[in-house]
């Protein structure tokens, strides 16, 4: 089973990255503090950049819990053995 959690883990990351990486330029946080993209510190997102945004927290979430799973489960079978 931990090799399971362990390719999900990785599969997770592999398209945490590649959300992350089609994800526009100029916005986020850099722009709100003076960085390159302006146009004012709130910008709505919509159509496909709002899709690749919120897969984007998806995977990272996904990745967190199968992180977090994988520990729980080599602690308990360190328990076990």
């Amino acid at each position: 089973m931990q090799d399971y959690i362990l390719y999900a883990h990785v599969g997770f990351g592999i398209l945490m990255i590649l959300f992350i990486l089609m994800q526009d330029k100029g916005v986020g946080f850099g722009s709100a503090i003076g960085g390159v993209g302006g146009g004012g510190f709130y910008a709505t997102q919509r159509g496909a950049a709002k899709v690749i945004h919120i897969m984007t927290i998806i995977f990272a979430i996904l990745f967190f819990l199968a992180a977090l799973l994988y520990i729980i489960s080599e602690y308990l079978t360190g328990l076990v053995s």
